[in-house]
């Protein structure tokens, strides 16, 4: 994955629309769209619509079950769509679906969607995806609907690569950053705010979710996992910091309740793993990935594989992307 990132940074440096894209991604980030994808598919989305640097804001949910209210789901979904409102060039939300999800839960997650107070007014695409084929068709709702921007995304669809199920790829919502890939193949990928998850809560919201989505998903061959948390930032350009991170030094300038609440958690946890508060957003960045690891292996899916005796810790590794460039490179 290193190496390809890096293979990948030298052919946008040479491409000219590219390159723009990488020159404004140094100077702040205004996506288009949030898009709600699958964890399973997140990455391969980015393929399907041919999404390059910058044009969307990530969020994510489980496969299968519809999506639940936004105080259930703040990491997941809550945050990203509080976040995505300061974006005031955003054209509409995209949310896809996995050609197998039952219609009725499909419409009952669209319904959600457009009950945030963040995304009112906004027009929503919903598509169905056969990801093997490369073919979207069309969800028939009535939660508002822009058939111009629907017409302009079905343009955009592209058949995508290899999906690589033994690698899940936690890294932030940034419409900057692109998901890794191997030279074959495109990793699973959670997108969140500052690629931070919370512990295990024990209630049922999105974190008993992740937990039955890691355990089905470590079932099998759980030796060969991995899960890569991607921190991200600039040493040189400080619009490329992560904004979450940055947020997290200072969580009482956040005026959104929910998103508030969102920051004051990553900081919290982010204190908890350094005692010495950082003081500049590249360095908290790392401390949050780490605090996201120490939360991960606290979730019933490890604390039972630890009992058999498997390395858990090493199943997790953190990564650090260059915002600008998206080069990977791996952190100790």
């Amino acid at each position: 994955m290193i190496e390809k990132s890096k293979e990948l940074a030298e052919t946008r440096k040479r491409t000219p629309q590219l390159l723009t894209k990488m020159q404004a991604a140094a100077k702040g980030q205004a996506p288009s769209f949030l898009i709600v994808s699958t964890i399973r598919r997140c990455a391969q989305d980015g393929q399907l619509l041919n999404i390059q640097q910058g044009d969307a804001f990530w969020a994510t949910r489980l496969p299968g079950p519809p999506l639940m209210r936004q105080e259930l789901l703040p990491f997941l979904f809550g945050g990203p769509a509080a976040y995505s409102s300061h974006f005031h060039g955003r054209t509409g939300i995209v949310v896809t679906f996995e050609s197998a999800e039952r219609d009725s839960d499909v419409l009952d997650t669209l319904s959600t969607i457009s009950q945030n107070g963040s995304l009112k007014g906004l027009p929503i695409v919903g598509l169905k995806v056969d990801y093997e084929l490369g073919r979207v068709r069309l969800v028939v709702h009535d939660k508002g609907r822009n058939y111009v921007l629907e017409n302009s995304l079905l343009q955009r669809v592209v058949r995508p690569s290899a999906l690589d199920e033994k690698v899940l790829v936690l890294m932030c919502s940034d419409s900057r950053l692109l998901p890794p890939t191997t030279q074959t193949a495109v990793p699973m990928a959670m997108r969140t705010l500052g690629a931070f998850f919370p512990a295990f809560s024990g209630i049922e919201d999105e974190t008993s979710q992740l937990n039955t989505f890691l355990t089905q998903w470590l079932e099998k061959d759980a030796t060969e996992k991995r899960i890569i948390i991607v921190a991200h930032g600039s040493t040189t350009e400080e619009p490329a910091s992560c904004g979450a991170a940055k947020a997290s030094l200072r969580p009482s300038e956040v005026s959104d309740k929910l998103l508030r609440s969102v920051i004051e958690r990553i900081g919290v946890d982010a204190t908890r793993q350094n005692r010495s508060p950082a003081q500049v957003p590249e360095v908290q960045a790392m401390v949050i990935a780490r605090a996201a690891k120490e939360n991960l292996l606290e979730y019933p899916a490890f604390v039972n594989l630890a009992k058999k005796k498997v390395p858990v810790a090493d199943l997790i590794l953190l990564a650090r992307m260059d915002t600008v460039t998206n080069i990977l490179t791996k952190v100790s």
